[in-house]
C-alpha cells in the first residue's frame, strides 16, 4: 500500500507541532511536552522533577522507597518552573494561560500552601483553575482510589441519581422525556465501565466546612492478584 502524499504531509505536521523543552524534565511515556494545534497550545501532565534526574525536589524516601516526608512548597516552585520552560520553547509564554487543572495528593493539609504560591504566580493573569485530589490506598482486601475537587459539590438532588444515563433537572410539570437534556451520560458510562471490572463506585460531597465533589471507586483486591495469576500461567 504504503504512504500517499497527504499521509506524508499529516505526518509531517504531526512532528512538527510536537513541541518539547530541553530544561524541563524528559517525558516519562510516548508523549511530547506540548502540541499545538491552531493557535492553541496543549501541555502535558509536568510535574517537579528536574531533567535527568528521576529525583522528585522535596521528597525524602527510606531504605524501601517509602515516602518519609515532602515539600510542597518545593515542587509546587520547580513545577511552575517547568511550565515556564515548557511555554518558552513553545514559542509561548506564562501571561498567555487560559486554564489551568493542578492534582494534589493532600487537598487538606496541602491546598492552602499550593494556593498561596499560585496566587504568587498569577498576580496579573489569573486563568481558569481546577484543583483534584486523587489518592489510592490498598490493603489485603480492597483497592481504593479517591478523586475529589475543590468545587461547590454535587447538588443534593442530582447526587440520589447521579450515574443514571439522562440526568436532568425538569423545568417544569409539562416536560416530557424527549425535552429533557441528558447530562449524565459520560459518568453513566464511566461508572458501567468501571464496575464490569469488579469495582464500586460511589459519589458524595465533602463534609463542612470543606466543599467539594468525591468519586470512591473500590475494587476487590482478588480482581488484581487473580489477573496475575493467570498472566503467569499463560506465560
Amino acid at each position: 500500500m504504503g504512504f500517499k502524499l497527504h499521509d506524508l504531509v499529516y505526518l509531517y505536521l504531526y512532528l512538527m507541532n510536537a513541541l518539547n523543552s530541553d530544561k524541563a524534565p524528559e517525558p516519562v511515556g510516548p508523549y511530547p511536552h506540548a502540541r499545538k494545534v491552531g493557535n492553541l497550545l496543549f501541555l502535558s501532565g509536568v510535574g517537579p522533577r528536574k531533567r535527568g534526574s528521576k529525583d522528585i525536589p522535596g521528597v525524602t524516601l527510606d531504605v524501601n522507597k517509602n515516602i518519609v516526608s515532602y515539600n510542597i512548597e518545593e515542587q509546587c516552585h520547580s513545577v511552575f518552573q517547568n511550565v515556564k520552560y515548557i511555554l518558552e520553547a513553545s514559542g509561548s509564554s506564562w501571561e498567555n494561560l487560559v486554564d489551568v487543572t493542578v492534582f494534589l495528593t493532600n487537598m487538606k493539609d496541602d491546598f492552602p500552601i499550593f494556593n498561596k504560591i499560585y496566587a504568587e504566580y498569577f498576580k496579573e493573569n489569573q486563568p481558569c483553575r481546577t484543583t483534584v485530589e486523587v489518592n489510592a490506598w490498598w490493603n489485603s482486601e480492597t483497592v481504593e482510589i479517591v478523586i475529589s475537587d475543590d468545587g461547590p459539590g454535587i447538588a443534593p438532588d442530582v447526587l440520589k441519581r447521579i450515574g443514571e444515563p439522562y440526568l436532568s433537572r425538569r423545568r417544569g410539570a409539562d416536560d416530557t422525556q424527549g425535552e429533557r437534556s441528558g447530562l449524565g451520560l459520560g459518568v453513566f458510562i464511566a461508572r458501567t465501565l468501571l464496575e464490569r471490572t469488579g469495582a464500586k463506585v460511589s459519589f458524595t460531597n465533602r463534609t463542612f466546612p470543606d466543599h467539594g465533589a468525591v468519586v470512591q471507586i473500590v475494587w476487590p483486591r482478588n480482581r488484581f492478584e487473580s489477573d496475575e495469576i493467570v498472566g503467569e500461567s499463560s506465560s
